[in-house]
C-alpha cells in the first residue's frame, strides 16, 4: 500500500439510511480532513470478507464507527478494532444504542429531528478527527492503550493448504460448479484487459456498482489491487483482475 495514503475504515451498516449518511456526511467529514474513507462493503478481491474487514481496520490511521440500531457485526469489528489499540470516533443517534461499557468513552449524538442535523454532525465529525489525528490516544479506551499479543497457535503448512482448497471449492460452488481452469481461464483474460487499460494513479474510472472514481494508489508493484476513492462510496480496495474498471477521460 501507498504508504502516503492515510484511511479511515468506517464501522457501519449497510443500506439506507446509512449508505446516504456516508456518503453526504461521514465521507466528505473525513476528506475535508485529508482521509480516504473506506467502508466493509470494498468487496471484489479474491479474499472472505471477514479478510478484507481485518485489513481496513489494521490498516486505518483512524476508524469510525456508527452504533445506531446495535448491529452485531458493528459492535464485532468495533471490538476488533479496540483489542489492537486502534482509535475510534463513536457516533449514535441515540444513547440507548450505546451499551453501558462504552458510555464512558465520548460518542457524538445527531438528533434526526433537527432540521440541520446532517450540517451538525457533520460539524462535529470533523472536529472530533482533527483532534484525534493530533491525539490518537484520546480515542483509545485505557484498557486497550497496550496492544495484546496473540495466542493463537501457528497453523501448519498442510492446514494452510487445506484452508485454501475449501476456499476454491466455496468459490466454485458460488460461481455455479465453474471448474478451476474456467475460473483461472477468466481472471487470466480479465487481467490481461485490464493491464491494456494501462491503470495509474490519477486515472478516472467508473465501476458498474460503486459508480465514478479515481485511482489513487496501488497494494503491489504488479498493479493488481488498486486503491479507488469513489464519490459516493469512498475508498475501495479492488482486485482490478476481478473489478472491470472502465477507463474514463481524464
Amino acid at each position: 500500500m501507498n504508504s502516503e495514503l492515510k484511511t479511515s475504515f468506517v464501522i457501519s451498516p449497510f443500506g439506507e439510511p446509512f449508505d446516504t449518511y456516508f456518503s453526504h456526511i461521514i465521507k466528505p467529514a473525513l476528506e475535508d480532513c485529508g482521509l480516504f474513507a473506506v467502508r466493509g462493503d470494498s468487496l471484489y478481491r479474491p479474499t472472505t470478507i471477514v479478510d478484507d474487514i481485518w485489513q481496513g481496520i489494521r490498516e486505518a490511521d483512524l476508524l469510525i464507527a456508527e452504533l445506531t440500531d446495535r448491529n452485531p457485526n458493528v459492535f464485532y469489528e468495533l471490538g476488533l478494532a479496540h483489542a489492537i489499540s486502534k482509535p475510534v470516533i463513536l457516533i449514535s443517534k441515540s444513547i440507548e444504542d450505546v451499551p453501558f461499557d462504552l458510555r464512558s468513552i465520548r460518542v457524538l449524538l445527531y438528533d434526526k429531528d433537527h432540521p440541520e442535523w446532517g450540517n451538525k454532525l457533520k460539524a462535529s465529525l470533523t472536529k472530533a478527527i482533527r483532534e484525534v489525528l493530533q491525539n490518537p490516544l484520546s480515542a483509545i479506551p485505557t484498557t486497550f492503550k497496550s496492544v495484546v499479543k496473540t495466542n493463537a497457535p501457528e497453523e501448519s503448512e498442510t492446514l494452510l493448504r487445506l484452508e485454501v482448497l475449501e476456499s476454491l471449492v466455496q468459490r466454485i460452488a458460488d460461481t455455479g460448479g465453474q471448474t478451476y481452469f474456467d475460473l483461472y481461464k477468466e481472471e487470466n483474460e480479465a487481467a490481461t484487459q485490464q493491464r491494456l487499460l494501462k491503470l495509474n494513479e490519477g486515472q478516472l474510472v467508473y465501476h458498474e456498482k460503486f459508480g465514478n472514481g479515481v485511482v489513487v494508489g496501488f497494494q503491489d508493484e504488479k498493479r493488481t489491487r488498486a486503491q479507488v476513492n469513489f464519490e459516493h462510496s469512498g475508498m475501495k480496495l479492488l482486485d482490478v483482475t476481478l473489478a472491470k474498471l472502465k477507463l474514463l477521460p481524464n
